[in-house]
C-alpha cells in the first residue's frame, strides 16, 4: 500500500471476499459497501486459489471495462491451477523443463499410470493452497488418492526432481528475483529470460514462480498469481516492491494512451 501511493492518486486495499458483484439492466458492477470499484483505473489482483472462480469473474468484469490489469483474467485462471503451467504454458520452448505430470478427475484414471511413476511422487488437489503430500511407493500413493476422491475433486500426481534445490523466483514487472534457503540465488541470463516470457505468456506482471534446480537444470512445479513480495523485499532491498509499483504506472499510462489514440481512429 505505501509503495503503491508513491505512484498512484488514490490506492485502496479490498479483501477479495468482501468484494460483490450486482447485475442489473444497466451492466455489472463490483462493489464495497456502497463503493463502485469501477471507479478505479488500474486494478492489481492477488487471487489465492481458494477464490480462482471470483478472481477470474471480477477480473474480466475489470478488463470489460477497459481497466488495466497487470494480472489479467487469464493469469487468474492459469497461476491458481499447477497442472495448467506445463500444459500450456510452453516452458519447453522457454529452456525451462517440468516433472512429469498426471492429471485426471477419478482413482480409475490416475492409477492407470501408476506403472509408469518414477517414485517419489508428489500427490496434491490442484486447485487447493495445501495437502500436499510425497508418496515413496505406489501403495502409499493409492492410500491418499483414495482419501482424496471423497473430496470430488480432481488429482494431480507429479514425479518428484531427486536431490533438487527448491527455488522461489519472483518476477516484478521487469524484474527477477530468485531466493534458495531464505537467501537471494542469482539465476542465469536464460532463465532469467525464460521466467519473464513465462510470465508475460500468463499475462501477469507479477506472478512468483516456483520451481527446483537440478544439475545446472530448472524445472518449475507451479506458479503463484499472489506472491510474498515482503519475503523478497526482506532479502533484496526496499526497491523490489517500490520498482514494481514504479513499472506498473509507467505501463498503466501507456495502455490509457494507446486506448484514447484507438478511440480516436
Amino acid at each position: 500500500m505505501h509503495c503503491a501511493k508513491n505512484h498512484f492518486d488514490k490506492v485502496l486495499y479490498v479483501p477479495i471476499n468482501r468484494i460483490g458483484i450486482e447485475s442489473n439492466e444497466n451492466g455489472v458492477v463490483p462493489f464495497l459497501k456502497n463503493k463502485n470499484l469501477l471507479s478505479f483505473d488500474v486494478v492489481l489482483s492477488r487471487t489465492e486459489k481458494e477464490y480462482r472462480d471470483m478472481g477470474y469473474v471480477l477480473a474480466k468484469i475489470f478488463e470489460d471495462n477497459g481497466k488495466y490489469m497487470p494480472v489479467n483474467y487469464k493469469a487468474i485462471l492459469l497461476g491458481t491451477s499447477e497442472f495448467l503451467v506445463p500444459v500450456y504454458f510452453g516452458l519447453k520452448n522457454n529452456g525451462v523443463k517440468s516433472p512429469r505430470t498426471y492429471f485426471a478427475s477419478s482413482k480409475q484414471a490416475i492409477i492407470q499410470n501408476f506403472d509408469n511413476f518414477k517414485y517419489p511422487v508428489t500427490v496434491k488437489l490442484p486447485y487447493q493452497k495445501d495437502g500436499a503430500m510425497i508418496m515413496d511407493s505406489k501403495e502409499s500413493a493409492i492410500g491418499v488418492i483414495d482419501t482424496m476422491e471423497k473430496l470430488d475433486q480432481p488429482i494431480l500426481v507429479q514425479e518428484a526432481v531427486k536431490t533438487s534445490e527448491k527455488l522461489r523466483i519472483l518476477v516484478a514487472g521487469k524484474s527477477v528475483y530468485a531466493l534458495k534457503n531464505e537467501q537471494a540465488f542469482a539465476l542465469s541470463k536464460e532463465y532469467r529470460k525464460a521466467m519473464l516470457d513465462t510470465a508475460k505468456t500468463i499475462g501477469a506482471q507479477i506472478c512468483q514462480i516456483n520451481a527446483v534446480a537440478h544439475a545446472d537444470k530448472l524445472f518449475v512445479l507451479g506458479i503463484s498469481v499472489a506472491p510474498r513480495m515482503m519475503i523478497f523485499e526482506k532479502v533484496f532491498g526496499e526497491g523490489v516492491i517500490n520498482n514494481a509499483m514504479k513499472e506498473i504506472r509507467a505501463d498503466a499510462q501507456e495502455f490509457f494512451n494507446d486506448s484514447e489514440k484507438s478511440a480516436v481512429h
